[in-house]
């Protein structure tokens, strides 16, 4: 099965999936983050909130179903393959925005080291230019 990602909306919530998968612990406050916060950004004003549901939960499970593992995280190969299609999908006006808000939801429960390392690498990917990404990232301290 191959992943895809098609549309902005899409990249957003395969980039959150990301985030949140990073530590391999989602958490109540990650939840709330997603569905008061991410849900309400205008990229997914089409989206109720049981459409919102199902994106993420769709994504989710393509994410995990189509990609290789190492344990409960997946494999580095694959999040940079996730994070060429992401950049693919999401307009280069929007990245900053989308890392903006996958900063806060690592930051909703506790920024790890492994998450602020795929936020580095999000960055880089996602060839977000030298000050913001100092910006961001930043704001992991």
């Amino acid at each position: 099965m191959q992943t895809r990602i098609d549309t902005a909306a899409e990249a957003c919530a395969a980039l959150a999936v990301l985030i949140v998968a990073a530590d391999e612990l989602g958490t109540d406050e990650e939840r709330r983050f997603l569905f008061d916060t991410v849900k309400e950004l205008p990229l997914f004003a089409d989206l109720d909130h049981a459409q919102f549901k199902k994106l993420v939960a769709d994504t989710t499970a393509d994410l995990y179903a189509a990609s290789a593992m190492d344990g409960n995280r997946l494999a580095s190969h694959e999040v940079g393959r996730l994070v060429d299609m992401i950049r693919e999908a999401l307009p280069a006006d929007r990245r900053v925005e989308a890392l903006e808000v996958a900063v806060d939801l690592a930051r909703s429960d506790g920024v790890v080291s492994v998450e602020a390392l795929l936020l580095q690498r999000l960055c880089e990917g996602l060839e977000i230019d030298a000050d913001s990404t100092r910006r961001l990232l930043g704001r992991l301290a």
